[in-house]
């Protein structure tokens, strides 16, 4: 995750002067030409990448390391190119090894092979970390790793993410959005399927027949086909704006801005946005799911994952509150703040740390 990467080599540095900290961060290599159309080409590039590319340079250049870092859990297959020493591998959601439980499509049985390889990878790290203890306890569970060669350290809410406005990043917002006139809900991250764009769209769609003042901002690449059509059927084309990933401080502006922040994902392995949102002052509804309620606290509302009518009941009755109680409003937006304030890159990088030693003194 470049988050991760970033992140800790800016603060690790900080936290210790003892570390040295090397990123080994190769460019993704386009090879499949025109086969396919452009998302197949990108995911079988990225695939190349874990399986080929990262375990090839890590054996042939990393440097000498008391530790080695695979920072996101797809990468794990270079963990067994790094066969004696000592590796840690940060798992953040079980995406990569769904297919392990489902080889009924053509697709399915044609990653199988590479799941095993990232599990393989898995099993063999000296030491996994977890975001979230949903994950940590599903890992353990299975049988994959021990409880004892597991931490968890939660991932940190980025240093934009405050409710400090930003004059720059809100011209920059305002340029791309317009001037704010009603209430906007907000979804940030991809449209992969666990994601629900689909419920997203159904209980828009609900919303917006109470509240046609509403608009749904989605930041995080444009929709699918499939998804587009869905658009166009329910005659949301006007109501919906969509953003490309933004760079970090733009992004917290976006959180800002928004009235509410959603997310409908059916599985999360952690659910940064909900953190973000929370420390940026915006309120959230989530999925009613273990992770998301483990990361939200009770600062966050939660609807039943693809009850679309249920979402919509809840998010109308969260803009009655914003728009007729502003003291409850008031009193949602301090207690997310205070939530969020637990979420920490340099704590992370501080656990860390102490773990680096502690692998390094073994």
């Amino acid at each position: 995750m470049d988050l991760f990467a970033e992140m800790l080599t800016s603060e690790l540095p900080e936290i210790d002067s003892l570390l040295d900290v090397d990123c080994i961060r190769l460019p993704l290599k386009k090879r499949l030409g025109r086969l396919g159309d452009g998302a197949t080409r990108s995911v079988a590039d990225r695939l190349l990448a874990r399986h080929l590319d990262y375990p090839r340079a890590v054996r042939r250049k990393a440097p000498p390391a008391d530790v080695y870092h695979v920072l996101d859990h797809t990468y794990a297959a270079s963990v067994c190119a790094l066969q004696g020493r000592n590796t840690i591998i940060t798992c953040h959601d079980l995406d990569a090894f769904e297919v392990l439980y489902s080889q009924t499509t053509i697709g399915e049985r044609v990653l199988a092979p590479l799941a095993r390889i990232t599990l393989r990878g898995l099993k063999s790290a000296t030491h996994v970390v977890c975001d979230s203890a949903t994950i940590q306890r599903e890992i353990v569970s299975r049988g994959w790793v021990e409880a004892v060669r597991t931490s968890l350290i939660p991932a940190g809410v980025h240093p934009a993410c405050t409710v400090v406005p930003s004059g720059a990043e809100d011209r920059t917002l305002e340029s791309l959005l317009g001037p704010k006139a009603a209430p906007e809900i907000l979804h940030v991250s991809s449209t992969i399927p666990r994601k629900r764009i689909d419920t997203l769209l159904r209980f828009f769609a609900s919303v917006f027949g109470d509240r046609p003042d509403a608009r749904l901002i989605r930041v995080g690449g444009p929709f699918t086909d499939s998804q587009a059509r869905m658009v166009s059927e329910l005659g949301l084309e006007n109501s919906i704006t969509v953003l490309p990933f933004l760079g970090r401080a733009t992004l917290a502006a976006v959180y800002r801005r928004a009235t509410l922040v959603v997310l409908p994902s059916e599985r999360e392995g952690f659910g940064l946005s909900v953190t973000e949102a929370m420390a940026c002052g915006t309120p959230v509804l989530a999925s009613d799911i273990e992770v998301l309620r483990e990361v939200g606290g009770a600062a966050a509302a939660y609807a039943p994952v693809g009850d679309g009518g249920a979402w919509a009941t809840a998010i109308l009755a969260l803009l009655d509150e914003h728009d007729n109680h502003p003291n409850r409003w008031s009193e949602r937006i301090a207690a997310g703040i205070i939530h969020a304030q637990q979420y920490s890159w340099s704590e992370h990088a501080r656990q860390l740390a102490q773990l680096y030693h502690s692998l390094a003194a073994h």
